[in-house]
C-alpha cells in the first residue's frame, strides 16, 4: 500500500486534475499487477496509470497516476481487478486526430497551420524573427512574422482520463524561410473543459545576427451575439482580468453620466447579460439606439505577453494589424 499526500497550491481552487508518480520496491510490482485508489474517506478514485520505468528483472520501478479530486491524500492498494470505465474516446484517420472527452471534440489536423480544432476556437502558433545589421553607426532592425506549420502529429498518451497528443513543426515565412523548431503537447481531460500545453521551442538562428522579438500560442475564439456581452477573461497568479468587447462607460462619444449606463456598466463587470432596452438617456428620456453603441469602441483581439521571467503585460487593438 502507497499513501499519497497531495500537496495544493496555495492561492488556487483546490482540487481537479493531477498526475503523480509512484516508486516501487524491485520485484513489488509486475504488469498483471492490479491497483484500487481511494480518497481518504476510502471512496473509490477512478485512475488512468502508466509504468515510466522498469528496473532489470522487468519489474515496475516507477508508475504514473492521473486522477480527479479535491482530496489531501489518497492511497493506492493492490486489487483483485479494476473494471475502469468509458471515458475519452480517440479516433485517428489518415488525415487527423479527433480526441472526444464528453464535453467537446478537439480536432488535430495532420498538415496545414492549425494545431487545433475544437468548438470554442482553433490554435495556431507565430513567431517574430528581428535581424539585426548595421548601416555605418546606424543599427538596423528588420522584423519578420513566421507562422507555425505542422510536421507530424501523434497520440503520446492514451487513456480514459487524459490524452495527451503531440505536434511537431516550423515557423515558416511567405518566401519559405524556415525559423524555430517546435514541439507542442495538448492534453485533453475526460469531462473538463480546459486543455493543458506545453510548447517547447528550439533555437535554431545565427546568435549574432537572428533574434527573437517574439514568439507565442494564438487562439482565434469563436464568438456570438452583442459585442457588449462578448468577455474577454485572462487568469493569471494575481487574479482573473475581465472586459467586455464593448466598454459602455466610454467617453468618445459620450455615454458615461449623460445616460443611465452606471447600473448596465456594473453589470457587464459582475458578467451579467445586458440589453439595449435598459440604456435610456438622462437628458431626454430617450433610448439609447443601436446606432449610438455602433460608434462605442470594438476591441478586436488581445494579446497576452511576457516581458519579463516575472512580469507580463496585455495589450488590446481595435483592428487588424
Amino acid at each position: 500500500m502507497s499513501s499519497i499526500k497531495l500537496h495544493w497550491l496555495e492561492n488556487r481552487s483546490k482540487g481537479g486534475y493531477v498526475t503523480f508518480g509512484v516508486p516501487w520496491k524491485k520485484g513489488e510490482v509486475t504488469k498483471e499487477t492490479v491497483f484500487s485508489v481511494n480518497d481518504e474517506n476510502g471512496n473509490a478514485i477512478a485512475y488512468q496509470e502508466k509504468p515510466i520505468a522498469y528496473y532489470p528483472d522487468g519489474s515496475t520501478k516507477w508508475t504514473s497516476y492521473t486522477i480527479k479530486t479535491d482530496s489531501e491524500t489518497v492511497e493506492i492498494n493492490k486489487a483483485d481487478k479494476y473494471d475502469g470505465f468509458d471515458g475519452i474516446k480517440t479516433n485517428e484517420t489518415e488525415n487527423e486526430i479527433i480526441v472526444d472527452n464528453g464535453k467537446f471534440k478537439a480536432v488535430f489536423p495532420k498538415q496545414g497551420s492549425v494545431l487545433m480544432k475544437t468548438p470554442y476556437g482553433d490554435v495556431t502558433l507565430k513567431a517574430v524573427k528581428e535581424l539585426r545589421s548595421k548601416d555605418g553607426d546606424v543599427e538596423i532592425r528588420k522584423s519578420i512574422p513566421y507562422i507555425g506549420k505542422i510536421n507530424t502529429v501523434e497520440i503520446e498518451d492514451c487513456g480514459n482520463l487524459k490524452t495527451t497528443v503531440k505536434v511537431t513543426g516550423e515557423h515558416k515565412n511567405i518566401d519559405g524561410s524556415e525559423f524555430l523548431r517546435y514541439i507542442i503537447r495538448f492534453s485533453v481531460f475526460y469531462d473538463e473543459n480546459e486543455i493543458k500545453i506545453i510548447h517547447t521551442f528550439l533555437y535554431d538562428g545565427d546568435e549574432k545576427t537572428d533574434f527573437i522579438k517574439g514568439v507565442g500560442v494564438q487562439l482565434t475564439r469563436k464568438m456570438e451575439g452583442e459585442l457588449y456581452n462578448r468577455r474577454i477573461k485572462i487568469t493569471g497568479d494575481c487574479g482573473v482580468m475581465h472586459e467586455t468587447m464593448q466598454l459602455l462607460n466610454l467617453w468618445r462619444p459620450r455615454l458615461g453620466p449623460s445616460i443611465g449606463i452606471q447600473p448596465i456598466y456594473s453589470k457587464q463587470l459582475a458578467g451579467e447579460k445586458v440589453s439595449l432596452s435598459e440604456m435610456v438617456d438622462l437628458r431626454n428620456g430617450n433610448a439609447v439606439t443601436k446606432e449610438e453603441i455602433d460608434n462605442v469602441t470594438k476591441w478586436d483581439s488581445y494579446r497576452l505577453q511576457q516581458v519579463t521571467a516575472d512580469s507580463f503585460e496585455v495589450k488590446k487593438r481595435t483592428g487588424h494589424e
